[in-house]
């Protein structure tokens, strides 16, 4: 996990293990010269009965998941009932679990540095959640894996392209520069308020993505993006969100609502690390009302967010999101998906055995 593996984790992967479950680890393994294919496996996805795949945008802790009626994480989660997708996630699943590879790690031969949780559970009551909703009928709905699909022009770019009236995204973290170049999502959405596209780009004010002495976090991408709309005139904001003032832990999202008719539910943050390193996986969903609930959470989001901020501390508070079940959908699978390339040490080139 992206934080490491605390000692309440680590119970809970014992009793699994105790259980018949079984646990796997991706890590390095630098003895035998073996390095994990992903920086982080920060994808939340689970595929069900081999026919309903759930995938948000949080991770499976109190407050991504909080308590009925508890307050959490401002997060999107999409649940598909259809058996091709499931099989398209389980494929997935497998190449990534699979034994054969050095840096899939049993449970029982993996030693991790282990530390004591200092998260407590949220305690609060939210005053009024967002009711899960469920839709049957058929809807197009596209995978996006990362790092596979991440800078495609078919995917998320695509996505970003396709607008015609209206961009929403909230994010939890947008970084405007990826090392030496600029964000490639983030330009795609100045990009389309300059074709006229209503733009409107919300980011979370927790006190650690708005530091002042980081000078690409998400009060300095926000102030950036008013800049340029301030500049050229365009259709175009970005605030950061007090989500404490919400009753929300924190901004944790990593969605993209388009002409108020397709929604992006994903666990990819907007940084380089997560498009290039991670294992990510989104759906993007077509369908105006599967898109009108999460559009309801964002208006809401958006009409009590604060203006941006130079390091401000705007610390959170939270929410689960609507969970929207849709039924024998019609899934757009792109092509080419988890080719194996040629990778050195991070991987396994087509012609050698897994091992």
């Amino acid at each position: 996990p992206v934080g490491g593996v605390d000692e309440r984790e680590w119970a809970l992967v014992q009793d699994i293990a105790a259980a018949g479950g079984s646990v796997r680890f991706l890590a390095d393994d630098y003895a035998n010269d073996t390095m994990a294919r992903y920086r982080f496996l920060h994808a939340k996805y689970a595929i069900i009965d081999a026919t309903i795949v759930l995938v948000g945008s949080e991770n499976w802790g109190d407050h991504g998941f909080p308590a009925q009626s508890k307050i959490g994480n401002r997060g999107w989660q999409v649940a598909v009932e259809d058996p091709e997708l499931a099989g398209y996630f389980a494929d997935l699943f497998r190449r990534d679990f699979d034994p054969r590879r050095r840096d899939s790690v049993a449970v029982a031969d993996f030693a991790p540095s282990l530390f004591a949780s200092n998260e407590s559970a949220p305690g609060g009551p939210y005053p009024s959640p967002i009711a899960n909703l469920q839709f049957s009928g058929r809807f197009n709905v596209t995978p996006v894996i990362a790092p596979e699909h991440a800078l495609r022009d078919d995917a998320v770019l695509g996505l970003l392209a396709s607008a015609t009236s209206s961009l929403d995204i909230e994010a939890f973290y947008v970084a405007r520069v990826w090392a030496a170049g600029p964000d490639p999502y983030l330009e795609a959405a100045i990009g389309a308020s300059r074709r006229g596209v209503h733009v409107r780009i919300l980011l979370d004010g927790t006190w650690y993505n708005v530091e002042g002495d980081d000078p690409v976090d998400n009060d300095d991408t926000a102030a950036y993006v008013n800049g340029i709309a301030r500049r050229e005139g365009l259709p175009l904001e970005a605030k950061v969100g007090d989500a404490e003032g919400h009753g929300l832990s924190k901004f944790h999202n990593k969605g993209i609502l388009v002409d108020g008719g397709t929604a992006f539910v994903s666990s990819l943050n907007w940084n380089r690390n997560a498009a290039t390193n991670n294992r990510e996986v989104g759906l993007i969903v077509e369908g105006r009302e599967i898109a009108e609930p999460f559009r309801a959470a964002f208006e809401r989001d958006w009409g009590e967010a604060a203006p941006p901020t130079n390091g401000a501390d705007l610390i959170t508070n939270p929410l689960l999101l609507p969970l929207v079940t849709l039924l024998a959908v019609n899934v757009a699978l792109l092509w080419a998906v988890l080719r194996r390339r040629r990778q050195g040490r991070k991987g396994l080139s087509e012609d050698e055995p897994l091992e």
